[in-house]
């Protein structure tokens, strides 16, 4: 196998982007307690309390060369599917009125469910390419001495 080089300055110092992703990715999980403790004075009289409390947190930390190497995300069905169910109700609403508002919550309804079909239609479409983005993405090499994004020429 011939030895992979960047193409800006020749080095062999370089790694797969998917590699390199990974390697700057991390998955957080910590947890603590935490005690307080109070005095005041209220009403007339003096008085303390004490309070604790337990806290989670989970995530992922991630470096700044890991953020800009992610890998292409999969569209989401929350806006498309949010704009019809708005539309819908819209609409549902717009025939127990009269007058301007009919014609106005009419047509706000419509655009809000055809907006919400075409969204999701370009949702549909995007996610059947995913999994060409994502192949696409794991043949990248970076260079760890430039930062050259890069497709290695075959041969």
């Amino acid at each position: 196998m011939s030895e992979i080089k960047c193409p800006q300055c020749a080095t062999d110092n370089v790694q797969r982007v998917e590699v390199a992703y990974l390697q700057g990715s991390s998955n957080i999980q910590a947890m603590s307690n935490t005690v307080g403790v109070g005095v005041g004075r209220g009403g007339g009289s003096w008085g303390a309390g004490i309070g604790g409390a337990k806290t989670s947190t989970s995530g992922t930390s991630q470096s700044l060369l890991a953020e800009s190497l992610s890998p292409p995300s999969k569209a989401g069905w929350g806006a498309p599917i949010f704009l019809m169910i708005a539309g819908l109700i819209i609409l549902i609403i717009s025939f127990t009125t009269w007058g301007s508002i009919f014609v106005f919550l009419l047509l706000l309804g419509g655009a809000g469910l055809i907006g919400g079909i075409v969204r999701a239609l370009q949702v549909h479409e995007q996610n059947k390419s995913y999994p060409l983005y994502l192949e696409k993405w794991r043949k990248n090499w970076i260079c760890q001495k430039c930062g050259d994004v890069f497709v290695p020429e075959a041969g």
